[in-house]
């Protein structure tokens, strides 16, 4: 068996930046004096917005079951993580790269557009929700692991909260999950991983 595995599976290919001026353009359309305006212009923006949310949210959901499955497979046979860019990193910047103040930009604007879709359309975002919650997930990952600036073998990999049900896994079940992974990134349907039923949030863990 390799003595090394990769930090990325392959999810970086479809890695998204949510533009910071987006909440400036709620701001914007807040400010519009007509209602059927402020109507279209949110639709127009929420068309545009949500698919970057949830393309952002399935790679974090994703990073977070690819370290469960390093973890947890690799728990009697801890192996070296290969490929972290971070690490990589000048140490200055590496010393003052900090992910959760993105993913708190991207839970407030989740917020943020629930309620003008109520405010203006009478229903929620089609943000929803629910995709605040992988991101909060992600963020306890982040911030258990230092932002990964100094991870190098699986044992060190520490895990949020939301997959604590791993621990019941069998090897035959990790390993249907790197399929899974692996199918997903070959096919690029990376949002396929929102409805990954390994994840507790919204699937029963025993199937």
């Amino acid at each position: 068996m390799q003595n090394t595995v990769p930090f990325d599976p392959g999810y970086s290919e479809f890695s998204t930046q949510i533009p910071a001026e987006a909440g400036l353009i709620l701001d914007q359309i807040a400010q519009l004096k007509q209602s059927h305006k402020r109507k279209f212009e949110f639709q127009k923006f929420e068309m545009q917005i949500v698919p970057l949310i949830k393309r952002c949210a399935a790679v974090y959901i994703g990073c977070i079951l690819w370290g469960s499955y390093l973890f947890h497979r690799y728990k009697d046979d801890p192996k070296e993580i290969s490929g972290n860019a971070v690490m990589e990193l000048p140490p200055e910047q590496r010393s003052e790269l900090d992910y959760t103040k993105n993913i708190d930009f991207i839970i407030e604007l989740i917020d943020k557009l629930n309620k003008a879709g109520n405010y203006y359309l009478r229903r929620s975002s089609k943000a929803g929700e629910s995709l605040g919650v992988y991101f909060k997930a992600y963020k306890e990952f982040c911030e258990l692991n230092d932002n990964f600036k100094s991870l190098q073998t699986t044992d060190q990999i520490k895990l949020p909260s939301a997959v604590a049900h791993f621990q019941d896994y069998d090897i035959q079940k990790l390993d249907a999950l790197k399929s899974e992974i692996e199918e997903i990134i070959v096919l690029k349907k990376i949002d396929r991983l929102l409805q990954v039923g390994f994840y507790s949030a919204y699937s029963d863990p025993g199937k």
